[in-house]
């Protein structure tokens, strides 16, 4: 398919967005197993949407033959003049959990639907993203002041690491899956030299959320109260 680009707070993706981007030099997605789920664009300077790929746009495309498009928000924009071609980053739309956060949560000898269900439960910010899972597995775990990503997969305590299984990714769902049904998902992605002027605009390690705190004790009891989560 031809990748479609969209605005940045785009959730339905049945439409041709900004626009079809036609003029594509190239378009790669990579995906490492529980890890990373990526794409690169490479975009000619003079195309007619070369002004609209902006960080936090939204760029469609399928991430295989088999599956289907999956949104890809742009974290990182590079304008390399000497080859006249903007190179665009982009990683998973689900990786906007990551702005979120665990207060407490715990899961003790569940399986693992109830156990993702209680880190979505406990989320500073409600989400429109669904965690589900078809695994049978009992395990238990606990969460404290945590990225749900990291609940999820990546750190000690997380879901892939007590009760195991494949997470695959769709433009609303994160799946825990006990097997996700083929061999062939991780991409190994030789690096890439490039050479002149560069122009790059990044968030990828910008885009931090904080939540503030405070506790104290009142008739011999500790009390925590929380305020709103702040972007920056």
């Amino acid at each position: 398919m031809i990748p479609i680009l969209y605005n940045n707070d785009e959730k339905v993706f049945s439409h041709n967005g900004i626009g079809a981007l036609k003029e594509s030099l190239k378009c790669s997605v990579f995906e490492e197993r529980n890890g990373a789920f990526d794409l690169e664009l490479e975009y000619p300077i003079g195309g007619y949407w070369f002004k609209e790929l902006r960080e936090s746009r939204i760029i469609l495309a399928k991430p295989d033959d088999e599956s289907e498009p999956h949104a890809f928000r742009i974290y990182d924009v590079i304008k390399n003049l000497e080859e006249g071609i903007v190179i665009v980053s982009a990683t998973t739309v689900t990786n906007d959990l990551s702005g979120n956060l665990v207060t407490e949560a715990s899961a003790e000898d569940v399986h693992t639907q109830i156990a993702l269900d209680r880190i979505k439960q406990n989320l500073v910010k409600p989400t429109h993203f669904n965690l589900v899972s078809d695994m049978q597995t009992k395990s238990s775990s606990s969460w404290e002041y945590t990225n749900p990503l990291h609940c999820i997969a990546g750190t000690e305590g997380s879901i892939v690491q007590h009760w195991g299984g494949e997470i695959k990714r769709t433009n609303s769902t994160i799946y825990v899956y006990a097997r996700r049904g083929r061999d062939n998902i991780t991409t190994i992605k030789p690096g890439k030299g490039i050479a002149g002027l560069e122009y790059r605009v990044s968030t990828k390690s910008l885009i931090t959320s904080i939540l503030p705190y405070v506790t104290y004790h009142y008739n011999d009891e500790e009390v925590t109260v929380r305020g709103d989560i702040v972007y920056s």
